[in-house]
């Protein structure tokens, strides 16, 4: 009898799940950005095909992936494509960000360069035209993902 009862009580809540308690899956999200086409460094044509595979590879698990290739500036890359990035996250999503392309480290930073920049930087520029690793973490951390991925594929440039 108490076997029934419990089978019973089972099967109403399956029947009449109470929306306070019913989980929902988190939100997958990525950001796949592949830059090749350098124009003061040596180009790296295999980029965008990581870039390419990487977002299909994350379409297929379930991931609402933005796939940009070939950014030109840091402004573009923060306006067009990251901070918008960064609007669709909700607390608790799944996020990945994914970049391959040129990349170096500068007083103990790590810095991702878009296509344009100048053949010399001086070293009060390096913030205002290449993309600070950390920053990029810290404003993806401030949407308080449940995890957050960050993949780079760097090579520095030539």
């Amino acid at each position: 009898m108490f076997l029934v009862a419990l089978s019973s009580i089972d099967l109403a809540r399956a029947q009449d799940p109470n929306p306070y308690f019913a989980a929902a899956p988190a939100k997958r999200l990525a950001l796949v950005v592949g830059n090749a086409d350098y124009v003061n460094a040596a180009p790296l044509p295999g980029a965008d095909d990581d870039a390419q595979e990487l977002a299909e590879t994350l379409r297929s698990l379930g991931f609402s992936v933005t796939e940009v290739l070939n950014v030109r500036s840091r402004a573009e890359f923060l306006q067009v494509h990251y901070l918008p990035f960064l609007d669709s996250i909700e607390e608790g999503s799944l996020v990945v960000f994914s970049f391959s392309g040129h990349g170096f480290t500068y007083g103990g930073e790590s810095y991702l360069m878009p296509l344009e920049f100048p053949p010399k930087v001086k070293a009060t520029k390096i913030f205002t035209t290449f993309l600070s690793e950390t920053s990029l973490r810290e404003l993806l951390n401030s949407r308080r993902p449940g995890v957050a991925l960050i993949f780079r594929n760097c090579s520095p440039p030539s």
